[in-house]
């Protein structure tokens, strides 16, 4: 389980934004939001929706992005809680990790059983095939979620 999420949330970059949303942190943001595709997840009237988007501008008041369909979208910025953005490319290099380190613990796995195996009928070797096999498979299938850069809208911190 560890290791899922190691794979599924290590590769990942994330940008804490702090509310209230300064002019500076817009500008440290914007270079990661320009011409990428994104996901963004808003609290819409009754509830919260994830969209897939283009185009997504952040000032210190709004957010503006395009739906898939062309659609321009405006949003109170506190209404955003998050943006995640996969480059072109980023699940592949995910699966690829995934599948690197799967395969190093698959063979850490292997080389545990094979060295704690009591058999009198020689079948301990098997042991090396299905760890490093099985490692490769599930490394490949978590890390698919993609290598993603994440901007996280954080509440302000209440005072005292």
């Amino acid at each position: 389980m560890a290791l899922a999420l190691l794979l599924t949330y290590g590769c990942s970059t994330t940008i804490h934004v702090q509310r209230p949303i300064t002019a500076d942190a817009t500008e440290r943001i914007a270079p990661a939001l320009h011409g990428e595709d994104a996901t963004i997840v808003y609290a819409a009237p009754s509830r919260l929706e994830e969209r897939h988007c283009t185009d997504i501008v952040v000032t210190s008041e709004k957010v503006r992005w395009a739906r898939a369909d062309g659609e321009r979208v405006v949003a109170p910025i506190d209404a955003v809680r998050e943006i995640s953005i996969c480059r072109p490319g980023c699940r592949q290099k995910g699966a690829l990790i995934g599948m690197g380190v799967g395969a190093a613990v698959g063979t850490l796995l292997s080389a545990f059983a094979v060295s704690t195996c009591n058999s009198s009928v020689n079948v301990c070797s098997v042991w090396w095939i299905p760890g490093p096999m099985l490692g490769i498979v599930l490394g490949g299938l978590i890390g698919a979620h993609g290598t993603r850069t994440t901007v996280d809208f954080e509440r302000a911190a209440a005072v005292k």
